[in-house]
């Protein structure tokens, strides 16, 4: 059963169950980009975005990957185990894209083989800096240990998603994982969205993610809408699913 508001971040708000080890995580519709500098709301974005990471989530868990997911509840939330999160954000890339083209000076497009991984700080304030294991180990963070299997679990985790886009003629150009701590163990934490995940198409290059908001490049609710529907997940969006979100928060 769900109970109080734990806590909100930028696209979801968390909440409190009847199980102290459970959690609620609400898809809201903001959208946000560089930082929260950029906001805009996109109705019914958060129902998208909870079933293309429950979908994703479950693919994960067939082949073995451990997972913080339970279940979809409705259209809007997912019911979660509670883990203790690392303020680690963990990227795996297979095309050149984002920061990594100006860091580095890489063009836009060109194939990473094998995939580039890449950690960074979860921190809003700092603006989630680049930064590597000997940062991790010199602030303590976590172990070189944990890191070591988040980042095999990361590859992984990339070799299952981008079979399934590649079946759906979609690329999977990058994307970000966050990971938490159950009883010990390493679980896969947070979502899986074209929110966190770059997807273009393979043949127009035409992107089906965050960056149609970002950078002003489309639709953001036909983009998602598209991969739910590539995807086959039947989504419908009605005035009661748009009202719960603005209740709730």
């Amino acid at each position: 059963m769900k109970k109080e508001h734990l806590y909100s971040g930028k696209g979801k708000s968390i909440f409190a169950t009847d199980n102290p080890n459970h959690i609620i995580m609400h898809f809201r519709d903001d959208l946000t980009a560089f930082n929260g500098e950029k906001k805009e709301t996109c109705l019914g974005k958060g129902i998208y975005l909870n079933n293309i990471n429950a979908f994703l989530m479950d693919k994960l868990a067939q082949q073995g990957v451990k997972t913080s997911f339970i279940e979809k509840i409705n259209q809007r939330e997912s019911l979660t185990h509670k883990l203790d999160m690392i303020q680690l954000e963990f990227v795996v890339r297979n095309i050149a894209a984002g920061t990594i083209v100006k860091r580095v000076g890489l063009t836009k497009g060109s194939p990473l083989s094998p995939p580039i991984q890449e950690l960074f700080l979860k921190n809003d304030k700092l603006g989630d800096p680049f930064i590597n294991i000997h940062y991790v180990n010199s602030l303590k963070i976590t172990s070189a240990e944990v890191v070591a299997q988040a980042e095999k679990i990361s590859l992984q985790v990339n070799d299952i998603i981008k079979d399934v886009f590649t079946k759906i003629n979609i690329d999977l150009v990058d994307f970000k994982l966050e990971f938490g701590l159950l009883d010990g163990e390493l679980y896969l934490g947070d979502e899986i969205s074209p929110d966190t995940c770059r997807l273009w198409d393979q043949k127009s290059k035409r992107p089906f993610d965050k960056d149609l908001f970002r950078f002003d490049l489309g639709d953001v609710k036909e983009g998602y809408d598209r991969i739910c529907e590539l995807l086959g997940l039947k989504v419908t969006i009605d005035t009661h699913d748009l009202q719960a979100d603005h209740q709730d928060n």
